[in-house]
Formats: structure tokens, C-alpha cells, sequence
């Protein structure tokens, strides 16, 4: 009989599986059949542990780290070959080794957007013990039988469907990252994988064998599950309309969503030719393409589309790379989110409009794509742009290599639109980059580029490689050198000639590496921030009315170019007017207020009436305040313009509380503003006051050094004008804390000084006292403050005195350990005062806070149970930080003049002639108070 495959196998392999068992067992003689099979089968889930083969002539390769996840790629390593002088017959050349840089930006923040798909389905396909079901019928029948239930499961099933046609092929490292974030997300029941081959007339997708099948043999998507396309739509199938109409059939019967890492104003130069709009959500979670509220677009219905028990248009909802674009994507199947997100518009019969000659196709048309370029793209695209011309070919590694350390603020939608705008040729690259692409300049557009390339610019690209270098100095030691290298980059001289440095060599990468960072965020910072209200249109047709704004902005932006030394392409300012359509402008706004070094606003009466300028105003002022916290230094770093004049007694507490004398940049500025300058045509005024203007930005960004602050979420900052046409608000902040000399025994005196009101709790953070900060903050919201202490404040909290203010409590909770305070605080909590909010500052890294956090937290919750309940939570059970504070700290006060003004007395209007006061009566609306008391 011959020897089967099976028969070899056995005697190959036999005697190893028969050792390794009988290791197994005298290892541990109570494993059974079971235990080993699971060990066998862990042993071989582990990644080998063999010795990586070492290279030619030098160390071994690189093994995988031990974090990195089965089945993941070896981390690549970028090549680069630097040309200096020659020294013999053959050219000199260096190699090293370039960090590698993420593929997707902010992966982590995109993570946190997609968490609303964990929700809950409750009733699962899988069974789980019901404990309480259990006992209920044990207590009932006195016999214990397991009870079941549906167990909860995630809700969806989701569909990757990632196109693979070759204009994908510089998007694949995004696409793995995005596939591995969705898989560790842990929001959905499974993730599968499917391949769409759509450069051809009839496209096709492939399952997870690699076997390819017509798009129905995707099946119509189910209520409990979600297919989410990845593509740009530059294929033929999508031009021609084919996928279209495949989409429309998916999304007549589920839950399909476009993720397109093109920015929207481009799409008109790709497949996308449909009407976009917005979509809401019906009210319930989950809900089908076909249950999603929307107005139907105005484009015409092509006649074919009237098909019995179809809709003549269904949305399919579009996102970008971007935790703001996918985020309100997930709030909107997930939480009904009112906001809603972007959808195109799909038709039930699609007509294709037949593709035009693009600019960049045209022979010698090359100068003109550059110039068009830069005259449109975002300033982000166009300083990435530049930064890349002193390097022969580029990988897309390198790409982003040089996005991370020289402009970070740029997203996958700047790469997109570099990539797309015909300033490169592609072409397949080696197999070091594993079947990537390599970039090079088209003849003619690097010319231009070079002329925005600053000498400083490349210094600092070979700094951050000469570092890397110095740091992993064994790196290069088995690299061999580049194939190809380009003679020395200079770029077009501006202004007076100066003695030109030495050569500069040209750089040539082959693929991506190591994973190091090196931060270069500072110098990227904008000098300013323009806030200004939006002027609305005036009829139908005219002028755009910000149009002379946007003229202030570049001329501010130029002159400050002059007076520094920032490089080409570099961050000067910013205005929301650079913000493309369909970009999350909240995201975008908030980054610039985080970051930039002066805040200017632009001074209107539509400015102070804007909600979204106090908005923006408020945010900068926080930085100010934390600033002036922790550095104990004056922050003065708004500098007011002028655009239309306001008269003084309109202007909110905020702004009337800047020293600035506008009469400095010219009387004519003073009387007639900015705007009054460039319509009334005194361009010599004009000049000097914009001049004028940007020498008090420069030094003041100079002279202050304002830090980054974290991003706020700016859809929930308050405005700091207050209510629009209300009088000034009053409110009063209560502290609640022991002196020095009244601590328990055994609490550090670090954080405490002679009086309640030098509480410190975030020492040595903070090098201020906390109701400093707190005060500060309520004026940024147009308040008048009254700050006091709770134990010399007693008669003002009998319960028989009607409250003049809405009021906080700056609550320490080691106060609670002295029981006369803690009886007035029980007896405090007796009377019915709603318009009382509590925060409770807690520092995290006090040693002695934390270990006694439970007990302190109960004796709060019984001697405030009242209050407590009524107040928000969110600040009373411990704020860990002074930027939470900052964050939580105007919620609290809004609340508290919410409920003051449901209870609190009405009082009758005042007379048109007021009388003469009597002597010995204080009336307390005047703003009066007693020697226990300040305000501001």
C-alpha cells in the first residue's frame, strides 16, 4: 500500500507531538485530554521566537516588539543617501535611519469618537446567568436552578469595504491603521474585511479568501449590521456610476456610510457629482439609511428614477480621517444626536457626466497647476508642499515624517489634497517600501515650489535628521547607501543677496522606520488669532461683506512676516475664513485658541452681540488665567483692533477692563476704525494703523509667552459677553476651607495660608490661590464678583435674608473636620437654597487627600444631603485638576443664575427719577457690602 501525505506527516512529526505530551503530563499529572489540546493551541498562537536572520555584513535585523500585535508587519526602516562633497571617484554618501511617523493623525482622539457604538444591544444572542432571576425562584421554590438570560452584546456587525484600486495605493498605511483601531475599539460584534476592485467597468469584491464576486454577492446589509466603504471614488466604477447604484441598493435596507480621505473641495475632481446635504436622525438608535430625516435635494430626478417602492434619492452619509467627522457620524446612528452629519445624495438611476480634461494634463500648463495650488490651498497643504522639494523622490513615510515634525497642525485631508492636485507623478516603488509608491516632483512645479523654500526651513530638516542620527548612532552601520542622489537644493533668493551657505545636500528615502518622535509644535504656533463677527449678506447679489476683513488679515499677516523671523509657509495667523467646507469647524477653532500666541479682536457692536465671539473670547481667556496661576506673572496677551467704533459704556466687563488706548494708532483710527479707514479710502491711516498694529502683536507674543493649553471642546465653552441686552450679573463666591493655624492633625500646611481665602488646593501647580482663579474666571463671563469666607459670612447665610446673588461654594473637605464649622454647614443645608452650586477642588497627587478621599466624601454627602442632590455632580464629587476646575467652574455658575432667577424675589422696577437716598438705609442692588467682603 503507498505512503499517504498522512503517513509521512505521523512519522515527521509523530515522535515530537508524543514528547511534547509526556513533558505536558509529568509537568502536571491532573491535565486531561482538554488542558493539553488548549495549551497546544495557545503555543502555537504565540509569534515565533526565533532570532531574526541576520543581514549582509552587518547586526541582525530588528525583532518585533514585544507589543506589537500577531500578525502585524516588522516595522520598516526608512533609507536616506546624503550627498556631500566628493572625495574621490565615487560620490560621498551617508546613511541613516529616519523615525517612522503615524499614517493616521490623532488615532487615539478618533478612537474616542467611535465609542458611542458601544452601545448595548440588550438582548444578545448568547445566554448569561440571571443572579437575580436565580434568586427570586430559589426563595419562591426553594430549589437553586440556574437562571438565564440574553446577555447584552455590541449592537452592530460592521463591513469594512476598502477599495483597492490604484489611486488607494498611497492611502493603504492609513487604511491598516484605521482597521486595527477598529478591531482594538472593542464597539462592534466583529469586523470583517472585504476588498473592492473597482478599476475596471465592472467592479468586484473580494471575500476573505481572495475569491472575487459581483457587488450583490455582498448581500443586503441587516439591521444589526453596518458597511462602512473606505475609497476616494476615483475609479471608473464609481465615475461611470456603477457603484452608485450598488450603494443605493445597500442603503435602501440598512445602515451604509462613506469614509473619504479627500477633502470635500475637491470631490468635484473625482467621481462625486451628487447633490450633499445634511441628515438627521429619526429620534432611535440604529436607524437604516431610509430612516434618516432629510430635505430631498433641488436637482432634478432623472426619469428612470421613478421605480414602484423606491425613494427617488436616499442618503448616504460621507465622513472623513477626522474624530470630528466620524464622531458625529456615531452620535447620529447612536444617541440621536440633533447636530446630524454630512450625506450625499444617492438617485435610483444615476447618469454620469462625462470627466473633463484636468489642467494638469495639458502640456506645459505645469507653472500654472503650482501657481493655482498655492493660491487655493489651505496654508497647512501648502507649507507641506514646500518643505518636500529638497528631496529627489519621496515616499509617502517620508511625507508624513516631515508632516509630524514640521507641521503638525496638518491633517490627512492636507496630504489628500497635495496628492491629488498634480503636483507629483507616481510611480511603483522597490520592494523596500513592500509595493508603496514613490513620489517625485512633476517638471516644472518644483521650480515653483523652491521659490516658498526658506534656508532656515532646511536647516531644520537636517537638524531633526542629524539628531535622530546621534541618537541611534548604530542605525546606519548595515543601511547600504541610496541608489540615486540630486545635487544641492537653493532656493530662489528674495530681497538683498547674502553669502550662500554650503551645499545642501539632496535627501533620497526609500521606506518608513523607527518609531521615534521629535516635537516641533512650538515653532508652528500662529502668532494670532483673529476673532471677528461674521457681517451677514445684504440681498441677493453683491460683494461678500468680510471680503475687507480677510484684506486686514493678509496685510496684518504680511507685515508681521516682516518684523519676525518665521520661515516661508509658516503659521502667521488665523481666521476661521480658512476653514474648509465640511471640516469640523469647532475642531479646527478650538486647536488655533489653544495654541496661538495673541488673541485679536476685531471690535464691532456685532462683535460684543456675537455669542460665537464671546465664545472664542472666553477660551483664550482661560489660558490667561492659568497662565497668571501657575507662573504667578501678568498675561496680558489680548490685543483689541478697532473695526467699527463702540462707545465705551456698551462694551461688556471683559472688554472695558483691558488697558488699551486705541488714540495710539492715529486719531483718525480712533474716531473712524478700521473699517471706516479703507471705506472713506485715508490709506495712509490705514497703513499706519495696521503697521501699528502688528509691532503691538509682535511684541506682545514676544514678551508674554503664552503656553498651549489642551484643547476645549468649543461647543461647550460659554460666551464671555454674558446674555446679549442684559444688565451685568452678580454672583458670589463662598470658600469653604480652614486656615494654617485650624488644620486637623496630621494635614499638611502647604496647601493652606492665614485666611480661607489663600486655599490652595492644586500647590504647586497653581502659585495662586484657588478663589483667584475662580475669580478671574467668573469675570471672563461678565460678572460682577463678591468673594467671601463661609465662617465670617454667617448672618449672610440666615435663611431669613432673602438672596441678593446666585451663589458657589468653594468646598475643601478637610473643613468638615471641625465640627463647629460642619453644624453651621449641616444648618446651612437646612434652608431651601437652589441657587447654590458646590464645587469641590480635590488634588489627586496629595498623598493625604487620597488616602482619606472615602471617609471625607461620606462626611460631605451627610452634612450637605440637600445640596448635594440639587447641584451638579460633576463638580461636587471632586475636581482633580485646575483645568477641570476652569472647565467645570462656569457650568456651575450658569446653573446657580439659572435657579436663582426661577426663586428668587421680584422686585418691583425702578423709578424713571430716582430719590434722593435716606440716610442709614443701604440698598444692596446697588452693589454695596460690609467689611467682610470685596468685589471686583
Amino acid at each position: 500500500m503507498p505512503e499517504t501525505p498522512a503517513d509521512r506527516w505521523d512519522s515527521a512529526h509523530g515522535d515530537a507531538l508524543a514528547r511534547t505530551l509526556g513533558l505536558l503530563r509529568r509537568a502536571d499529572s491532573t491535565m486531561d485530554a482538554v488542558s493539553l489540546a488548549d495549551v497546544i493551541w495557545l503555543a502555537a498562537q504565540r509569534p515565533p521566537a526565533s532570532v531574526p536572520p541576520r543581514r549582509p555584513g552587518g547586526p541582525p535585523s530588528p525583532a518585533r516588539p514585544a507589543d506589537a500585535p500577531v500578525g502585524s508587519p516588522p516595522p520598516e526602516r526608512l533609507r536616506l543617501a546624503r550627498r556631500g562633497r566628493p572625495t574621490g571617484p565615487a560620490p560621498h554618501t551617508e546613511s541613516t535611519a529616519v523615525p517612522r511617523s503615524p499614517a493616521l493623525p490623532s488615532s487615539l482622539e478618533l478612537g474616542r469618537a467611535l465609542r458611542p457604538f458601544k452601545r448595548p444591544w440588550r438582548q444578545g444572542r448568547r445566554p448569561a446567568l440571571d443572579i437575580a432571576a436565580t434568586v427570586r425562584d430559589y426563595a419562591r421554590t426553594g430549589e437553586l436552578i440556574p437562571a438565564f438570560a440574553p446577555a447584552p452584546e455590541r449592537w452592530y456587525d460592521l463591513t469594512l469595504l476598502v477599495d483597492r484600486s490604484p489611486s488607494m495605493t498611497v492611502w493603504q498605511e492609513v487604511l491598516d491603521e484605521f482597521r486595527r483601531r477598529l478591531r482594538t475599539l472593542g464597539a462592534f460584534r466583529a469586523v470583517r474585511v472585504r476588498e473592492l476592485y473597482a478599476d475596471g467597468e465592472r467592479p468586484e469584491i473580494a471575500d476573505g479568501r481572495g475569491n472575487r464576486h459581483p457587488p450583490g454577492s455582498l448581500g443586503l446589509p441587516t439591521a444589526r449590521s453596518l458597511l462602512l466603504i473606505a475609497s476616494d471614488c476615483t475609479s471608473l466604477a464609481w465615475r461611470n456610476g456603477t457603484l452608485w447604484h450598488s450603494a443605493y441598493i445597500w442603503a435602501l435596507k440598512g445602515s451604509v456610510a462613506l469614509v473619504n480621505p479627500l477633502p470635500p473641495k475637491i470631490w468635484r475632481h473625482v467621481g462625486v457629482d451628487l447633490p450633499a446635504g445634511r441628515v438627521g436622525s429619526p429620534g432611535t438608535p440604529g436607524p437604516w439609511n431610509a430612516a434618516l430625516r432629510f430635505h430631498p435635494p433641488l436637482s432634478p430626478v432623472p426619469s428612470a428614477a421613478a421605480v414602484p417602492g423606491q425613494p427617488d434619492w436616499l442618503p448616504l452619509p460621507v465622513q472623513a480621517f477626522s474624530p470630528h467627522s466620524l464622531g458625529r457620524w456615531a452620535r447620529l446612528l447612536m444617541r440621536a444626536a440633533p447636530e446630524g452629519c454630512d450625506a450625499l445624495f444617492l438617485p435610483a438611476s444615476y447618469e454620469p457626466v462625462p470627466p473633463a480634461v484636468r489642467e494638469v494634463d495639458r502640456p506645459g500648463r505645469e507653472h500654472a497647476v503650482a501657481d493655482a495650488f498655492f493660491h487655493l490651498a489651505s496654508p497647512a497643504a501648502a507649507r507641506l508642499a514646500v518643505l518636500c522639494t529638497p528631496f529627489d523622490r519621496l515616499s509617502l513615510p517620508l511625507v508624513r515624517f516631515v508632516q509630524e515634525r514640521m507641521v503638525p497642525e496638518a491633517t490627512v485631508a492636507d496630504l489628500a489634497e497635495i496628492l491629488v492636485a498634480g503636483l507629483f507623478s507616481a510611480e511603483e516603488a522597490a520592494d523596500a517600501v513592500r509595493g508603496g509608491v514613490e513620489l517625485s516632483y512633476r517638471p516644472g512645479v518644483r521650480e515653483v515650489a523652491q521659490r516658498r523654500l526658506g534656508v532656515r526651513d532646511v536647516r531644520t530638516l537636517r537638524q531633526l535628521l542629524a539628531r535622530h542620527t546621534e541618537e541611534h548612532p548604530g542605525d546606519s552601520d548595515w543601511l547600504p547607501g541610496a541608489d540615486t542622489v540630486m545635487g544641492p537644493v537653493s532656493p530662489a533668493p528674495a530681497g538683498p543677496v547674502t553669502p550662500p551657505d554650503p551645499p545642501r545636500p539632496s535627501l533620497t528615502v526609500r521606506a518608513g522606520g523607527d518609531p521615534a518622535r521629535s516635537a516641533a509644535v512650538s515653532r508652528n504656533r500662529p502668532y494670532f488669532f483673529l476673532s471677528y463677527a461674521h457681517t451677514p449678506r445684504f440681498g441677493t447679489g453683491g460683494p461678500d461683506p468680510d471680503m475687507w476683513v480677510e484684506r486686514l488679515f493678509r496685510d496684518l499677516c504680511g507685515h508681521v512676516m516682516a518684523l519676525t523671523d518665521l520661515p516661508a509657509g509658516a503659521p502667521v495667523g488665523f481666521m476661521d475664513r480658512e476653514i474648509r467646507t465640511g471640516e469640523g469647524w469647532s475642531e479646527r477653532l478650538g486647536a488655533a485658541l489653544a495654541a496661538c500666541r495673541v488673541f485679536v479682536p476685531l471690535f464691532s457692536p456685532r462683535y460684543f452681540a456675537s455669542e460665537t465671539c464671546g465664545r472664542e473670547w472666553h477660551a483664550f481667556a482661560q489660558r490667561m488665567i492659568h497662565h497668571q496661576a501657575r507662573s504667578n506673572a501678568p498675561a496680558g496677551a489680548i490685543v483689541p483692533a478697532l473695526w467699527v467704533p463702540v462707545p465705551s459704556e456698551q462694551l461688556p466687563s471683559p472688554a472695558a477692563a483691558l488697558q488699551f488706548t486705541h488714540r495710539s494708532f492715529g486719531e483718525r483710527y480712533a474716531t473712524e476704525g478700521l473699517y471706516g479707514l479703507i471705506k472713506l479710502r485715508f490709506a495712509e491711516e490705514y497703513e499706519r494703523s495696521i503697521y501699528e498694529l502688528a509691532k503691538r502683536i509682535v511684541h506682545v507674543a514676544e514678551s508674554t509667552s503664552l503656553d498651549p493649553s489642551r484643547v476645549l471642546d468649543y461647543r461647550t465653552v460659554p460666551s464671555a459677553f454674558g446674555v446679549a441686552g442684559s444688565r451685568q450679573r452678580r454672583i458670589r463666591l463662598t470658600v469653604v476651607a480652614p486656615t494654617r493655624h485650624q488644620l486637623p492633625e496630621g494635614r499638611a500646611a502647604e496647601y493652606y495660608g492665614e485666611s480661607p481665602l489663600d486655599w490652595n488646593p492644586y500647590h504647586p501647580v497653581s502659585a495662586r490661590p484657588l478663589v483667584w482663579v475662580a475669580e478671574e474666571l467668573a469675570r471672563s463671563l461678565d460678572y460682577r464678583v463678591t468673594v467671601s469666607s463661609f465662617d465670617e459670612q454667617v448672618p449672610h447665610h440666615d435663611g431669613e435674608q432673602a438672596p441678593s446673588s446666585p451663589e458657589v461654594l468653594l468646598l475643601d473637605r478637610w473643613a468638615l473636620a471641625d465640627e463647629g464649622r460642619r453644624a453651621r454647614l449641616a444648618a446651612f443645608d437646612a434652608g431651601h437654597r437652589p441657587w447654590v452650586g458646590v464645587v469641590v477642588p480635590w488634588n489627586r497627587s496629595d498623598p493625604q487627600s487620597s488616602a482619606r478621599e472615602t471617609g471625607l466624601t461620606a462626611r460631605l454627602e451627610e452634612t450637605l444631603p440637600s445640596t448635594m442632590n440639587q447641584v451638579l455632580r460633576a463638580a461636587a464629587r471632586g475636581v482633580s485638576s485646575m483645568e477641570e476646575f476652569s472647565q467645570l467652574l462656569p457650568r456651575v455658575i450658569e446653573d446657580a443664575a439659572q435657579r436663582y432667577l426661577r426663586h428668587a424675589q421680584a422686585l418691583p422696577p425702578r423709578p424713571l427719577l430716582p430719590s434722593p437716598p435716606q440716610e442709614g438705609i443701604h440698598d444692596d442692588r446697588t452693589g454695596g457690602g460690609n467689611g467682610h467682603t470685596r468685589s471686583s
